[in-house]
This record gives structure tokens, C-alpha cells and sequence, in this order.
């Protein structure tokens, strides 16, 4: 399977899945028009390591994400340097549809990717360690279509995707698995809390990490609403803390809205190296 980053750019790259993720944001196309662009910055300790673009889209069969991260940082580990492209849809508020994955570190690439079959869902994983220049052009592609100020839909940008590892005949690894074996994933946890309202949250819940086909317990505390300032400007948002085997406890602020697409405000977290910060930014 996927060799394992460090500690701290594998947590933040699991932060960026988040919807999320990381960030400095900013709100570059509006929520009415069904669509929601953020841009993130990522820090640890105060340092900037990445970047991030989250779009998100909407429409009245459901919702899906794009989302684009770049990680640049240096430390006792060495030199990181990876990017990641990914791609999820959802029919309704909750209903897990696909996702494809792909990140590129050095001349590696990782694909991972989940769709429908007739026992459910089939997750598969891949490792290619010759990435070809033609290869690192469609990702580059890839992550202009994320990135980029025109507004390209999912399934353009899924098209991109398809094109890029077309050449190869590539064995995956595979796990099969339902819907019904988790709640929701990492990236759309925005939503999933928001499905709630006002009802109690559940203590527990079941996310599915789709880039590394993991599903992980985690416990959720519900700490209520703040108003959360970023800039001149001020936020209602619902603070929730989570816990579990997959990360030490981290609070996260989700913006409070019944009509707009949800997102997160800010986040704050620990890992073995110390803590980190990740907020909208002014």
C-alpha cells in the first residue's frame, strides 16, 4: 500500500480532506450560484508548508468536491514535496457516490479510487513509480482545472483524471466494502453536520478516508457555537472536538448554515512535533 508520510504532512494532508482542510481561505465564488470556492494556506508552528484550493459543487441530484493540495515543507524528516488532486460525488446529502484520488511525489504517483458495483463499492490503490513526463502534464492539467478561475464542472475535471494513467495496464490493489460500513468521509463532514440541524450529534461516527481506502472511528463532542473573527469579519460557527485512534484531539469550527454549503472556519490541532493552527484568513 501507500508508503507512509510523516506524522505531521500526513496530518495535514488528512486536514485537508476535510473539507476543509487547512487554511487560509478565501470565498472566491458565491453560495447562491450552487458552487463555493476556498483557498487554504497550510501552517505548522506558524510556518507556511502548502496550499490548498476546495471547490465545491451543487445541484439538485446532490453535491461533489474537487479539491487540489500542494505540500512544500522541510524538517528532521527532510524534504517534502507532494501533490494531490481529489474528486468526490455524493447523491443527496449523504449518500457516498466515487472518488479518485491522486497524488504525485517526486517521480511516484499514487492513485486510489472508489465506485459502484453490484456488491456495493469497490476501492482500489495503486503505486507508480515511473511517472512519465506525459503523466505529470495531466496531473499538472488536473490540478489547473482545480485551480483555475474557470468554471469547469466535476465531470470535466473527472475526464482529466481518466486520461492521465490511460496507457498503462495497472493491477490495483482492491478492498471492497458498502455504504452502510461507514457514516460519511473525511471531506464531506461539513455536510453530514450540517444534516443534523439542530437535532443532537451522534457521539461517534465512521469516516471513510478515500485517498487511503481507511475507515476510522472517531469521536465527536459537540462544544456548541462561537463566533469565530477572521479579519473584520465575524462568523457563527458550531465547534466540535474530535478524538480517536487516527489523530490526538483537535477541535474544529464548521460554519453555521442551514441554506449555504457548509465549510470549515478554522481548525486546531497536535501532533508528536507540537500544535498547529488552521483558520480562514482575513
Amino acid at each position: 500500500m501507500k508508503k507512509m508520510l510523516t506524522p505531521k504532512i500526513r496530518y495535514a494532508l488528512f486536514i485537508v480532506c476535510l473539507t476543509l482542510a487547512t487554511l487560509s481561505i478565501g470565498i472566491v465564488s458565491a453560495a447562491k450560484t450552487g458552487s463555493l470556492t476556498l483557498k487554504y494556506t497550510i501552517k505548522s508552528e506558524g510556518e507556511k508548508i502548502g496550499v490548498v484550493t476546495h471547490r465545491l459543487f451543487q445541484n439538485d441530484n446532490g453535491h461533489s468536491f474537487a479539491e487540489y493540495s500542494h505540500i512544500n515543507a522541510s524538517g528532521w524528516w527532510g524534504k517534502i514535496d507532494i501533490s494531490s488532486s481529489l474528486l468526490e460525488e455524493f447523491d443527496g446529502v449523504n449518500e457516498f457516490n466515487s472518488a479518485d484520488s491522486k497524488t504525485l511525489d517526486g517521480h511516484t504517483s499514487y492513485w486510489s479510487k472508489i465506485k459502484q458495483n453490484k456488491n456495493g463499492l469497490w476501492g482500489s490503490y495503486a503505486e507508480i513509480k515511473d511517472t512519465t513526463d506525459q503523466e505529470s502534464e495531466g496531473l499538472t492539467d488536473l490540478s489547473a482545472a482545480i485551480t483555475d478561475a474557470r468554471e469547469l464542472n466535476l465531470g470535466e475535471m473527472l475526464s482529466i483524471s481518466r486520461d492521465i494513467f490511460k496507457n498503462r495496464t495497472i493491477q490495483p490493489e482492491g478492498v471492497q466494502f458498502t455504504r452502510q460500513d461507514f457514516d460519511t468521509t473525511d471531506t464531506n463532514l461539513p455536510f453530514f453536520i450540517q444534516s443534523f440541524g439542530s437535532k443532537p450529534l451522534p457521539h461517534k461516527l465512521r469516516l471513510l478516508d478515500t485517498d487511503n481506502l481507511k475507515i476510522s472511528e472517531t469521536n465527536i463532542v459537540d462544544l456548541g457555537y462561537e463566533i469565530i473573527s477572521i479579519g473584520n469579519k465575524k462568523t457563527r460557527s458550531r465547534h466540535l472536538k474530535l478524538s480517536g485512534s487516527k489523530y490526538k484531539p483537535s477541535h474544529i469550527w464548521i460554519k453555521d448554515t442551514d441554506t449555504d454549503l457548509p465549510y470549515m472556519v478554522r481548525f486546531v490541532g497536535e501532533d508528536e512535533d507540537g500544535p498547529f493552527e488552521i483558520k480562514l484568513s482575513q
